[in-house]
C-alpha cells in the first residue's frame, strides 16, 4: 500500500491554474490536489465560479483574497497589496504537502503577481514543480489525450482561457525532489 500523495498547486489567479496547471492535475490525478489562489475568495463571482468547478473534480481550493488589482501588470511591479502580509498569509496555507506546483520564476510573461507568488513558493522546502516554457521544461505532459475543459462552466473565465494559445501546453520544470515524486506514481 502507498501512501496519497498531497500536492499543493499554488497561482496568483483563478484562470492560472486551468491554463497553465490543468495537465499535471489531470496525468496525476492520484495525488490528492488542493489548489490555493493568491486573489479572490469563494464571495466574489470569479471566485465561486472556480471553487464550484473544480469542487465538482473532487478538488478543494482555498483563497487569500488579494483584491486582482491590473495596476500591478499595468506598471509591471505591485503596488496594490501588502507583500509582505500576503507572502506570510500564502506560507502558512503552503505547507504540509508532499509537492507544491506553481507559476515559473519568469512568471510565464512576466506577469508580476505570478512572479511574486513564485518567489513565495521557493522559500519553502518542499518538492517543486514550475509551469515552464519550452526551452527550460524537463517535463512536458501531452494534453491532448486528456481531452479539453469544459469551459461552458467558467463563463466568467472562459474569455480570458481561450486567450492563451499554449493553454493546456503541458511543460513543467521540476526540482529533483519532485521528478522523483511523480516518477512513483
Amino acid at each position: 500500500m502507498t501512501n496519497t500523495i498531497k500536492g499543493l498547486l499554488v497561482v496568483a489567479h483563478p484562470d492560472d491554474c486551468v491554463i497553465f496547471g490543468w495537465p499535471i492535475i489531470k496525468k496525476y490525478s492520484e495525488i490528492k490536489w488542493k489548489i490555493l489562489y493568491m486573489t479572490y475568495d469563494k464571495k466574489q463571482a470569479r471566485g465561486n465560479e472556480i471553487e464550484k468547478f473544480w469542487n465538482d473534480q473532487g478538488i478543494s481550493v482555498d483563497f487569500c483574497g488579494v483584491i486582482d488589482d491590473h495596476v500591478d501588470l499595468d506598471g509591471g511591479t505591485i503596488v496594490s497589496f501588502d507583500k509582505g502580509q500576503v507572502r506570510e498569509q500564502i506560507l502558512k496555507l503552503a505547507t504540509g504537502y508532499d509537492v507544491v506546483v506553481t507559476h515559473g520564476e519568469d512568471g510565464e510573461y512576466g506577469h508580476p503577481h505570478h512572479v511574486f507568488v513564485n518567489e513565495t513558493i521557493r522559500m519553502i522546502d518542499t518538492p517543486q514543480i514550475y509551469f515552464s516554457n519550452g526551452h527550460k521544461a524537463n517535463l512536458f505532459i501531452d494534453a491532448k489525450p486528456l481531452g479539453e475543459q469544459d469551459l461552458s462552466k467558467l463563463p466568467l473565465h472562459k474569455g480570458v482561457i481561450e486567450g492563451f494559445i499554449h493553454r493546456y501546453d503541458g511543460f513543467y520544470h521540476c526540482d529533483k525532489r519532485a521528478a522523483e515524486i511523480l516518477e512513483q506514481q
